[in-house]
């Protein structure tokens, strides 16, 4: 699954947040997720499905964690197919 992002300039953030990835396969409560394997100032990220058939349905979530406080998160950015 490819992630992409544009950074929107807003509020609190540095390129060096942790990008966190999310990818849930809701048939067979699959997940595969990555916490700061990529920064927002990377712009996009990439992540495995996780195990499933074709034609399951998949739910995409997307936030940023603070790189010097942990405790700040992002609103996150959900979508499914």
């Amino acid at each position: 699954m490819n992630f992409q992002w544009i950074d929107n300039e807003k509020g609190v953030r540095e390129a060096a947040d942790k990008a966190v990835l999310m990818v849930y396969n809701v048939d067979n409560f699959e997940l595969s997720y990555s916490i700061g394997e990529v920064t927002r100032g990377d712009l996009s990220g990439t992540l495995a499905i996780p195990n499933g058939e074709v034609g399951d349905k998949l739910s995409m979530f997307l936030f940023f964690q603070s790189a010097t406080n942990s405790s700040l998160v992002s609103s996150s950015q959900f979508w499914e197919v």
